[in-house]
Parts: C-alpha cells; sequence; structure tokens
C-alpha cells in the first residue's frame, strides 16, 4: 500500500524557480522507517519555473498511474527472502498533499471556488475581497445540511468533464461541479473522494494544535511560564548537521 504525495520547492535560494517532486511512500514498513529518504520512491520530477496547472499536472502522474494499473495485478520480483521472485501487489492508498496540491491531483477545483470543498458539493456564501473579488465564507456551517460526494458521481463528472468538446463546455462543468479530471480515476479501486485526506501539515499538524494551545491559554491552562518552559526546551535540542535549524522565535 503506497500514498502520494506531490509538493513543490526552490531548488535553490535568490531566484523564483520552483521545482515539483511526485513521491510514493510504502505504508507497509513500519513508521519508524517509513519516511527514511531510502525507503521514499522518487516517482519523478516537475521542472520550473514555476507549478503547472491542474491539467498539465496529468501528464506527470499519468505514467505512474499507468505502472499502478499493472502493479495492482501484480508482478514477480525478486526479494532476499525469495531470490526467485515472489508476487508482489501494489495499490495507491491515500493522497496526502496540501491543499492546491491536492486539488489538482485528485481532480477538484480549487479553495476559492464555487464548489470549494473536495468532501462535499455545498455552495458557501461568498465574502468580497475588494473590487470584483470574494472568496468563500467557511464560518458558521450547517454540516447536517451539507451534501456530501460520493465516488460513483465524481468519476461521472470527471469523465464529462474529459470527453467535453470544447473548454467552455469544461469551465461550465467544472464551475457547476466541483469537479476535473484525474488520472487517478482511472484507478478502479481509487476513490478520490474518501481517499484524499484533509491536508494533514497545514491543518492537522499545524493548525490542530495552534487552536487547542489557544484554548488552552485561554482558559488560564497554559502561563506565561509555561511558554517560557516550552521555549527553553526547544533551544535547548541539538539537531543533527543534516536538518535544518530550528527557528529562534518557535
Amino acid at each position: 500500500m503506497v500514498s502520494l504525495n506531490v509538493d513543490w520547492f526552490q531548488p535553490s535560494d535568490g531566484m523564483h524557480y520552483s521545482c515539483g517532486g511526485v513521491y510514493l511512500t510504502i505504508n507497509n514498513l513500519p513508521r519508524s522507517s517509513r519516511m527514511k529518504t531510502s525507503n521514499i520512491i522518487l516517482v519523478g520530477m516537475i521542472p520550473g519555473p514555476g507549478e503547472p496547472t491542474d491539467d498539465q499536472i496529468q501528464n506527470f502522474l499519468r505514467p505512474m498511474v499507468d505502472e499502478l494499473i499493472v502493479l495492482y495485478d501484480g508482478a514477480v520480483i525478486p526479494t532476499y527472502q525469495c531470490p526467485n521472485g515472489v508476487l508482489v501487489r501494489v495499490a495507491l492508498m491515500s493522497v496526502n498533499c496540501d491543499i492546491p496540491a491536492a486539488r489538482k491531483v485528485a481532480g477538484f477545483m480549487g479553495q476559492s471556488a464555487h464548489k470549494a470543498c473536495n468532501k462535499c458539493s455545498t455552495v458557501f456564501p461568498r465574502i468580497s475581497t475588494g473590487a470584483n473579488s470574494s472568496k468563500p465564507d467557511f464560518s458558521n456551517f450547517d454540516d447536517e445540511h451539507w451534501v456530501m460526494r460520493d465516488s460513483t458521481q465524481q468519476r461521472r463528472e470527471a469523465y464529462d468533464w474529459l470527453n467535453a468538446t470544447h473548454i467552455t463546455q469544461q469551465k461550465a462543468l467544472q464551475t457547476s461541479t466541483g469537479s476535473k479530471w484525474s488520472e487517478l480515476h482511472r484507478l478502479c479501486y481509487f476513490d478520490v473522494v474518501r481517499l484524499t485526506t484533509v491536508d494533514p501539515m497545514h491543518n492537522l499538524f499545524l493548525g490542530t494544535p495552534k487552536r487547542m494551545i489557544e484554548v488552552w491559554e485561554s482558559r488560564g491552562l497554559l502561563t506565561v511560564n509555561d511558554f517560557k518552559a516550552m521555549a527553553d526546551e526547544s533551544n535547548s535540542i541539538l539537531i543533527p548537521s543534516q536538518y535544518c535549524k530550528i527557528p529562534r522565535c518557535m
């Protein structure tokens, strides 16, 4: 079982040039070794100077999906314990990216679109952000009345978009449905709605802990002395040379 991540980075300082990496992690490995560099599969690189469009990124995913289709049925591969080969099957388990990349990879519209959610088809009210511009208002949501997306409908909407004969027709479809084509729909078992995770880094690892700290502080469960002790503990950590330094403002 593998998970897919796509992300962009600047290869050097002092210049605006962004490259992308397509990675697979093997979830069958123990957590202690799953994220080691030697165990992460670099599927390919996406050249710059900027990020590809939603449609262009599918060209980079297509060769990977071709191989995943073959590997789902299995391939005989020699291993340490079975030098004569053993049948190995591979399936994509999840898409784990930040929100912009996840929407591009899985065939959803961005977070400012008419239908901005990749889990439901709700049309949220909009907030004006200036002249002729607005963004969705995700506050005060009524989740009891949300209409959840499902895999069958999502796949049908994606194929409708793919088979549209003109770009204006595609734009009309993506506005009304919030869906576009993704190469992942060629994986018969893959549910892009259920298996595209909520942004794990920014939402779960950064956003949720930040909110928890705010609540604890507002209720007097964390004091200034507690924060000072946490900062002292953080500053005392010795980071190995191959890792980036921890910012002093943490």
